[in-house]
């Protein structure tokens, strides 16, 4: 757990920063899904996305991630109201068609490469959690991870400290997930899994 009270220039706690980081990615990917990248909401929430990643980043890497029908950020849980709820659905669903529990961003990443980020994971989302590390790949998005929702608890590494992919890892990834046929513990639905968890 990460010992600082406050982000600098900003005066949020690490609480408030991690729910404002869900909130805001669960926003970028569906205003990805469904306006072009060069469009002016796009840019706003990728420049709101931008700032926070950097934020939390001058701590270290970043992992966001679906646990237990919970979000958590690096992990500690996210608590998430009622007024999040269809944030937090829609993200789950993003997460359960990748077959994926989350991100680990290691490096700060531009405003271009947020908006590239997004967009390949708000669409075309029917491919496997190989397609999309194999898209954020060629995308040359090396900084990010992401975190394979596997039964054996194992982590498609994305980056690596040399270069490119290393393929899967026995790194961990967030652990306590008991995946059902559906990729959700329990075969509960995202909707179900809220409740579950509030």
């Amino acid at each position: 757990m990460n010992s600082f009270n406050s982000s600098p220039g900003t005066g949020l706690d690490a609480l408030s920063l991690d729910r404002s980081l869900v909130q805001t990615l669960a926003v970028g990917l569906r205003t990805a899904e469904l306006y072009q990248p060069d469009n002016a909401v796009v840019t706003a929430v990728v420049a709101r996305l931008k700032e926070l990643l950097h934020q939390r980043i001058n701590q270290g890497p970043v992992e966001l991630g679906v646990r237990n029908r919970c979000m958590f950020a690096n992990g500690r849980r996210v608590r998430l109201s009622a007024a999040d709820y269809p944030r937090f659905v829609y993200l789950l669903r993003v997460f359960e068609d990748w077959g994926i529990q989350g991100f680990t961003f290691w490096g700060a990443l531009s405003a271009k490469q947020l908006a590239t980020f997004l967009w390949i994971v708000a669409n075309e989302r029917e491919g496997s959690t190989e397609t999309l590390v194999d898209r954020l790949e060629r995308a040359q998005l090396i900084d990010v991870e992401v975190i394979a929702a596997a039964e054996n608890g194992t982590q498609l590494r994305q980056r690596d400290k040399g270069s490119t992919a290393t393929g899967p890892s026995t790194a961990g990834g967030l652990p306590g997930v008991s995946a059902g046929r559906s990729g959700w513990a329990n075969d509960d639905s995202p909707e179900t899994a809220y409740f579950k968890a509030v």
